[in-house]
C-alpha cells in the first residue's frame, strides 16, 4: 500500500501541471455547460435584444446565400456592430443551421481563453509546485466567475473580446518575438473590428507594447510591429470608409452619449463594481468580481511592482484599467459589461500575490496558506446568481441548474406555440418580439406585422419596421383583410406598459378569437376580423 501510495504522489508531483489545468478546465466546464437545443436553457431566448439579431443575422443570412446581411423578411437595415464575431460565428452555422449554434462558437474562445490564462500564469514561476498551484488556485477563481463562465451562453461579442484581451496579455508576458510583433500589430484591429467600445483596450495594448519593445532594444522586432500597425490602421480606415459605419451611428452620433455630466456617476460605479460591489451587467445584478480576490488582487500587482517583479506587464495592467474605466465613464450608460475584462488582471494580481508570499515563505507553507484562502473565500464570500448563499452553494445550484434543472425559455417557447397553430401560408403574425428573431425560428411559414410603432426595431437606423405596413398599421391590417389574409395576434409582451396602450388598441378596433392558449396565458394566440358594425 506504501509502494501504491508512493507511486501515486510521484506521478502526481510529475504531472502536477497537467493535472492542476485539467481540474481547471473540468470545473469550468461543469458552471458553463448548457444544452442549446433543448428549452431547458435560456440559449433559445437570443436575449438581449438588438444586440445578438445584429451579431447573428448577418451569419445566418450568409448561410441561406443571402449575403452578409442585417436583412430580415427581404427588408435590409445597415448594420450597426462591426463584422468580426458574425464572421467568427460563420463556419459553427456551416456545420448546423441553427442559430443557437453561437453557443458552440462561445465555448471554444471560452476554452481558449482559459488556455491562454494558464498561458499567461506559467510565466509567473520556474518551479514546477509553484507553477500548478498558481494555476489551480488562478484558474479556480477565474472558472468560477459568474460573468466569464455565463457568457457563453450569451450571443454577445464580449465573448471574443475576452479571447483577444487575453491574447493581448499573453503577448505582453511573453518574450518579445518576430512571431509576436506580427500578431501584436494586429490586436488594436481585431479588438475594434469586434466591438467599438474596445477602443481603449486597443490604445493599451499598443501603448504598452510599444514600449515594451522600445525597451527591450530589438530594432528588426520594433520595425515588423510598426509596418504591420499601419497596415491594420490601413485596413480599418478602408473598412470604416468602405461600409460608412461610423457615420450616423446611434452611440457616436448624438451629443449626449458621451458627455462629462456621466463621469463622476460613471467611475464611481465602474470602480466599485470591480472593487466587488453590486454592478449592473444586462439584467443581471450579481457581483462582477470577489470583492476578497479583487483587494488581494490589487495588494498583489502593487506588491510585485516594488519588487520588480513583472513591472512591464503590471504597468500594463495599470494603464488597461485606467483608459478602459476612464474612457466608459464618458458614456452616457453604464454596465459592467463593458469592463468584464478588468477582472483579469486582478485575478493574475492574486496569482502575483502567491507568488510574492512563496518567496518569503517555503512551498509547502505557501501552498497551504493559498489553499486555505481559497477555500475561505469559497466558504464565505457570496458572488453569483445566488447573492443570498455563500459563493460554494451558489456554484453548486448554477451546475444543478445545468445538468439537472431547467430555466425557461419563453420567447422561444411563444414562437413554438405559434408555429403550431398558424397553418394557413397566407398568414400574417402580429407580434411584439423583433422580425429578425421570428423569421429565422419560424422558417418562413407565415409572414410579420408589429403591433406597435414603437416597439423593438422601430427608431433610426434600426428601424425595419416601417417596410412592414404602407401609412397607417391600423390600415395596414384592413387592407390584409379584405385582400383575404389571415391576420394572429399574440399578447406575449402586451403587459408592457410602454406597448399595453397599442394592443389594447386593436383589441378595440378589432374581434379577437382565440385560438391557442400558451407560456400559462402568457402568449396566447388570437386570430384577428373585422367587428360586424350591427
Amino acid at each position: 500500500m506504501k509502494a501504491v501510495l508512493l507511486k501515486l504522489y510521484r506521478y502526481i508531483k510529475k504531472y502536477s501541471i497537467q493535472i492542476a489545468a485539467i481540474i481547471v478546465f473540468i470545473v469550468y466546464f461543469a458552471l458553463s455547460f448548457k444544452d442549446p437545443f433543448s428549452v431547458r436553457s435560456l440559449i433559445p431566448n437570443l436575449e438581449p435584444f438588438p444586440d445578438t439579431l445584429f451579431y447573428s443575422i448577418p451569419a445566418i443570412n450568409f448561410i441561406k446565400g443571402n449575403e452578409f446581411k442585417m436583412m430580415t423578411y427581404g427588408h435590409e437595415i445597415k448594420s450597426m456592430v462591426p463584422p468580426l464575431y458574425s464572421i467568427f460565428l460563420i463556419p459553427f452555422y456551416f456545420i448546423k443551421n441553427d442559430f443557437r449554434m453561437f453557443y458552440f462558437a462561445n465555448q471554444a474562445l471560452g476554452f481558449f481563453s482559459l488556455f491562454l490564462f494558464i498561458k499567461i500564469i506559467s510565466t509567473f514561476s520556474k518551479k514546477r509546485i509553484n507553477k500548478s498551484l498558481y494555476i489551480l488556485s488562478g484558474g479556480l477563481i477565474y472558472a468560477t466567475t459568474f460573468h466569464i463562465y455565463n457568457l457563453p451562453s450569451l450571443l454577445m461579442a464580449e465573448n471574443l473580446t475576452l479571447t483577444l484581451v487575453m491574447l493581448s496579455f499573453y503577448l505582453l508576458a511573453t518574450k518579445n518575438s518576430k512571431i509576436n510583433s506580427i500578431f501584436s500589430g494586429y490586436v488594436g484591429l481585431l479588438l475594434l473590428l469586434t466591438k467599438f467600445s474596445n477602443l481603449p483596450l486597443a490604445l493599451a495594448f499598443h501603448l504598452s507594447f510599444l514600449i515594451k519593445v522600445i525597451l527591450n532594444n530589438k530594432v528588426n522586432v520594433l520595425s515588423t510591429y510598426l509596418i504591420n500597425s499601419i497596415i491594420s490602421v490601413m485596413i480599418f480606415v478602408f473598412f470604416v470608409l468602405k461600409t460608412n459605419i461610423l457615420f450616423g451611428h446611434a452611440n457616436l452620433s448624438s451629443e449626449t452619449s458621451f458627455n462629462i455630466e456621466s463621469f463622476k456617476t460613471n467611475l464611481n460605479f465602474y470602480v466599485n463594481g470591480l472593487m466587488g460591489s453590486n454592478a449592473r451587467f444586462l439584467w443581471y445584478q450579481e457581483l462582477l468580481f470577489n470583492k476578497f480576490f479583487a483587494v488581494t488582487g490589487v495588494i498583489g500587482l502593487i506588491w510585485s511592482y516594488l519588487n520588480n517583479n513583472k513591472r512591464n506587464l503590471i504597468s500594463y495592467f495599470g494603464i488597461f484599467i485606467a483608459l478602459n474605466i476612464g474612457f466608459m465613464s464618458f458614456f452616457y450608460y453604464a454596465d459592467s459589461r463593458y469592463i468584464m475584462t478588468l477582472v483579469i488582471p486582478l485575478i493574475l494580481g492574486f496569482v502575483l500575490f502567491l507568488n510574492q508570499f512563496a518567496k518569503i515563505k517555503s512551498a509547502g507553507k505557501s501552498s497551504a496558506i493559498a489553499f486555505f484562502i481559497i477555500l475561505f473565500s469559497l466558504l464565505i464570500t457570496k458572488q453569483g446568481p445566488h447573492l443570498n448563499v455563500n459563493n460554494l452553494i451558489s456554484l453548486k445550484n448554477q451546475i444543478m441548474i445545468n445538468f439537472k434543472y431547467q430555466e425557461t425559455p419563453w420567447n422561444y417557447l411563444a414562437v413554438q406555440n405559434f408555429n403550431d397553430n398558424i397553418n394557413e401560408s397566407n398568414s400574417y403574425l402580429a407580434t411584439f418580439l423583433p422580425p429578425f428573431y421570428i423569421e429565422i425560428n419560424s422558417f418562413g411559414k407565415y409572414n410579420y406585422l408589429p403591433i406597435s410603432l414603437y416597439q423593438e426595431f422601430s427608431s433610426s437606423e434600426k428601424d425595419v419596421l416601417k417596410y412592414f405596413y404602407n401609412k397607417s398599421l391600423i390600415d395596414e391590417y384592413l387592407n390584409l383583410m379584405n385582400d383575404g389574409k389571415n391576420i394572429y395576434i399574440s399578447n406575449y409582451y402586451a403587459s408592457t406598459d410602454v406597448w399595453k396602450k397599442d394592443y389594447q388598441n386593436i383589441e378595440d378596433i378589432f374581434e379577437t378569437e382565440l385560438v391557442s392558449e400558451g407560456c400559462f396565458g402568457s402568449c396566447n394566440l388570437y386570430k384577428l376580423s373585422i367587428k360586424n358594425e350591427n
